[in-house]
């Protein structure tokens, strides 16, 4: 299954006949057709805006992938739409949609996306109370009262289960394409997106109890990450033109062999800080692309940070601390990375800072 399936973005709006721009090549056929419903303008429309350099590197977010960069002069495409309907000026789209926290009666939503901790799921716990999710949604709603969340996320979804599906059942048959329909549907009412996807693509292959790594799985997890995020955050960009979309960073779940006090868990702790870094850098990567803001969880948890911390337990590494009191990962019975309660908060109040 194919996952740029975005036809359905504007098959639920009657679209009037497509006037081509002169000089816009028959490659057309293959862009999204949000692209090709307004394109009354001749290509010289480029001519009034300022910086034509600038703004081709800045429109380029809203451009899914290379394959639409290559194949659908999608630059031009983008300049030219966005240019005829005046929804943003280049210096608004370089810093992300002008979509803040503040006060509004407004009907419009919160969508939640991505992976178990998006999702809410606690091992110790029956439901989503503590998640993340529903602390930000607490602010947002204590400000802009008639805004609704519609949480879509999947325990367990990695990179590519979103894209493809296989992890959760899904009418539309993937997360991606469930919220592609989502986001048609609700055509401009959605306000804010929280992606948090990326980190269980290499979590799977790591034991907490065990405090083993399966290196295979790992470099395929990384390389997976590089390869789908910039597909999965521009489809929320080009499904939400006008919505604020936060993605969060991985955090490094393989600290705790700081703990072991050996070469071998220092060498180990050493190979995953590289890990997730590698990992972030495509997230942040893709987040930059696409006009999204990051909620940099890797950072706040203080990865690699080897202070000396006293606790009621003993002295630990400061990240170690962070990672046992933010998430079940130092409750080897359990052997679980997701968030309990106070990571649930550290979390939020990283996105919140960026709504």
């Amino acid at each position: 299954m194919q996952p740029l399936g975005f036809a359905a973005f504007s098959s639920t709006r009657p679209r009037k006949p497509v006037h081509r721009p002169t000089g816009v090549t028959e490659k057309l056929a293959v862009c999204p057709r949000i692209f090709l419903t307004r394109l009354d303008k001749p290509d010289s429309a480029l001519s009034n805006t300022k910086s034509k350099r600038e703004g081709d590197s800045r429109l380029r977010y809203l451009c899914l992938g290379r394959a639409l960069l290559n194949d659908c002069n999608c630059k031009r495409l983008l300049a030219v739409f966005l240019t005829t309907l005046g929804l943003f000026s280049l210096t608004t789209m370089s810093a992300g949609p002008a979509v803040a926290l503040s006060g509004s009666y407004m009907p419009g939503y919160f969508l939640v996306v991505g992976d178990g901790n998006a999702k809410g799921y606690d091992p110790l716990q029956t439901d989503d109370t503590y998640s993340y999710a529903r602390k930000v949604f607490a602010k947002i709603k204590a400000v802009q009262p008639n805004v609704q969340m519609v949480n879509l996320a999947c325990k367990g979804e990695t990179t590519t289960t979103y894209l493809y599906g296989g992890k959760c059942n899904y009418s539309a048959g993937s997360q991606y394409r469930q919220v592609a329909q989502f986001l048609s549907s609700h055509w401009g009412q959605v306000r804010f997106i929280s992606l948090n996807i990326g980190g269980w693509d290499v979590y799977q292959c790591i034991s907490m109890k065990n405090q083993t790594q399966d290196i295979g799985c790992v470099v395929g997890g990384i390389a997976a990450v590089g390869a789908n995020m910039g597909i999965i955050v521009g489809g929320l960009r080009l499904g939400a033109l006008t919505s604020r979309i936060v993605v969060n960073t991985a955090y490094d779940a393989y600290t705790l062999a700081l703990l072991l006090g050996t070469k071998e868990g220092n060498d180990q702790a050493s190979q995953a800080l590289t890990m997730f870094q590698t990992v972030n850098l495509s997230i942040k990567a893709a987040a930059a692309l696409n006009g999204a803001r990051v909620a940099d969880m890797f950072a706040a948890m203080g990865a690699g940070d080897t202070t000396p911390v006293v606790t009621p337990m003993g002295t630990f590494p400061r990240a170690v601390v962070n990672l046992c009191t933010r998430t079940h990962a130092c409750n080897l019975a359990i052997d679980d990375v997701h968030f309990q309660d106070n990571g649930g908060v550290v979390q939020a109040n990283l996105i919140v800072a960026q709504l």
